[in-house]
């Protein structure tokens, strides 16, 4: 396991965390691609040589093997077939040009015994072959995204009397550019809520378009996104799109400008839970299901009742195709489309739309099960706008939780008070 301390890993381990964690988010380029590919089959070849050290040249060829068949579209079906049975996704890109990795991994098998450790203490030996499987699995976890976030100041908004004319003009604008690029509504609120338009919607979340417009500020944002094994081919067309939306607003206001914006992230969330009546045995036990029922149900009411006191509205089960997750219901792996998935998960929101997904929203209450004796209520706020109306839902939400399940069922989590 002294090959684990050799520089030729650290450096390889270490150029591959920086690569995938900061450079791919940064650059998401040709170069960036390809140095992943190298820097894991190099520090992927030693990991195993340190394995078997006497079977090298067997190990070179079992990697290379796997990696052409990896990199192949003729990989699919079992890749397929795992994220099928794990609870995570597994993908790659498959680019032929990747290849050029190759010798490198042979060029590790032909000087390794050449390599001299540096000297390292055992146990720091044993961390780095635990950090090296965790950016393993994450490399091969790692699913491209390219995106291109904008906002714009609208002019006319000091106007208050144009702001209806002008959303509407914004809303036709969008609706046109969607049809002339193929894509199609799918959320299809008011602009002041946000539109979302899809190209896929059997692979989710794909090509998107989310926009909407702050009439009180006059801030028009949209975002375009794609991501998965196609993002790489969708880059040239989002350049497009965004050429056409911007030369477009130029044509209805002569001064706008647009600018680059991130992505809002999470302010706070509060988490309410509220757990089981009889023991802290799992809901996923079948003599435990119809407790979970009783209890998710319940909630769900109770929860639905407070939150439209402050005008949240309840996502519906239409929107769910977009979302990609698998659970596990009876010991069965279900998709998104399944009327078992709404049950398990329910989703309220207030304003306005920010992403490819139906629940990126600026305010979102989610109630979910768990494999624990738990009824989850997650409160998330990705706006300061939101904060103390988050804070009231959440403490309504203790209280009239705990008047339905007792206050030693529920609670408002440790921790979330801060």
């Amino acid at each position: 396991m002294n090959l684990l301390a050799t520089p030729l890993f650290v450096v390889s381990i270490a150029l591959l965390a920086l690569n995938d964690f900061v450079l791919k988010a940064a650059f998401h380029n040709w170069l960036t691609g390809k140095l992943s590919d190298i820097s894991g089959l190099i520090a992927f070849t030693v990991f195993a040589c340190a394995i078997w050290p006497s079977r090298r040249w067997f190990v070179a060829t079992i990697i290379s093997a796997a990696f052409v068949l990896w990199k192949s579209p003729y990989s699919q079906p079992v890749i397929d077939l795992i994220n099928s049975i794990l609870p995570f996704s597994l993908g790659r890109t498959p680019d032929y040009s990747d290849y050029i990795a190759l010798p490198g991994g042979w060029l590790v098998c032909l000087f390794i015994l050449r390599l001299r450790p540096w000297p390292m203490r055992s146990w720091l030996v044993g961390a780095m072959a635990i950090l090296s499987l965790m950016l393993f699995a994450a490399t091969s976890r790692y699913i491209p995204m390219h995106r291109v976030t904008r906002t714009a100041l609208i002019p006319a908004y000091g106007d208050q009397r144009t702001i209806p004319v002008v959303e509407g003009q914004l809303q036709d604008l969008f609706d046109e550019i969607a049809d002339r690029h193929g894509l199609r509504c799918t959320v299809c609120d008011p602009l002041s809520s946000g539109r979302l338009y899809v190209k896929n919607e059997a692979a989710p979340p794909g090509f998107s378009l989310a926009v909407n417009f702050d009439p009180r500020r006059g801030i028009l944002f949209f975002d375009l996104s794609s991501r998965g094994g196609q993002a790489d081919k969708n880059t040239h067309e989002i350049s497009l799109i965004r050429t056409d939306i911007e030369n477009r607003l130029k044509t209805l206001f002569p001064d706008i400008k647009a600018e680059e914006a991130k992505q809002p992230k999470p302010r706070k969330t509060l988490q309410i839970a509220v757990r089981k009546k009889t023991s802290k045995a799992s809901y996923d036990v079948p003599e435990n299901q119809e407790d979970y029922n009783e209890d998710y149900n319940k909630a769900v009411t109770v929860i639905g009742t407070v939150v439209s006191r402050f005008g949240l509205q309840r996502l519906t089960p239409s929107h769910f195709i977009m979302e990609v997750y698998r659970v596990r219901v009876n010991g069965r792996r279900l998709d998104s489309e399944s009327t078992a998935y709404v049950h398990s998960s329910t989703f309220f929101y207030r304003g306005r739309l920010f992403g490819p997904r139906p629940l990126d929203r600026e305010l979102t209450v989610h109630v979910s099960g768990s494999g624990g004796p738990f009824v989850y209520v997650d409160i998330t706020s990705y706006s300061a706008e939101y904060l103390e109306l988050q804070r009231n839902i959440a403490d309504e939400l203790e209280q009239e939780l705990q008047a339905t399940f007792g206050k030693k069922r529920a609670w408002l989590r440790w921790g979330s008070r801060r």
